[in-house]
């Protein structure tokens, strides 16, 4: 870690508060992406069941949730510092002067398995919410499409450039 904070903080703490405002930045992004979705959704159908608005809770919960979990799983995998770095020095034989360094953070400890466990958790997380954002754009794109079934080609036309916008839009976010 480095730069104006590092004279202020410990690195240690501003990985934290980086991974923080990562999990939470990442969580904003993906509710906006998806209430830009529902708002297509809900244009497009105004009468809402039980069953969609059950969905759309779910899909809002998973969405959030998701990068948020990640936060904990980081907090307990990250060792204690001192120990981490003198068995980084002891086990793997690396200069001292590196793993010293103020700006540096052990993010994992070298002696057991959770760089693993923590790509695994990563990657469960990226792909779940990759799952959810299709989903729910995938629902969007549907009702998009049943929408011109029965239209005149004229209508069919201004839906088309209307869909066509409205894809763009949605993919922009």
């Amino acid at each position: 870690m480095d730069g104006i904070l590092a004279a202020w903080m410990d690195s240690y703490s501003l990985y934290f508060i980086s991974y923080i405002i990562y999990g939470f930045s990442l969580a904003s992004s993906q509710l906006i992406f998806c209430n830009r979705v529902f708002l297509i959704m809900n244009m497009y159908q105004g009468l809402r069941t039980i069953r969609r608005t059950v969905q759309e809770v779910w899909v809002y919960i998973s969405v959030g949730l998701m990068p948020l979990t990640m936060i904990p799983f980081a907090y307990v995998l990250t060792p204690n510092q001192e120990m981490a770095k003198r068995a980084m020095i002891r086990d793997y034989k690396i200069y001292p002067d590196c793993v010293y360094d103020i700006n540096s953070v052990i993010v994992c400890n070298p002696l057991n398995n959770c760089a693993i466990i923590f790509a695994i958790l990563n990657l469960a997380n990226v792909f779940g919410s990759t799952f959810i954002i299709f989903y729910a754009t995938h629902k969007a794109y549907m009702l998009l499409s049943k929408r011109m079934m029965t239209k005149s080609n004229k209508t069919k036309r201004m839906h088309q450039k209307f869909n066509k916008r409205t894809r763009l839009q949605v993919g922009g976010n």
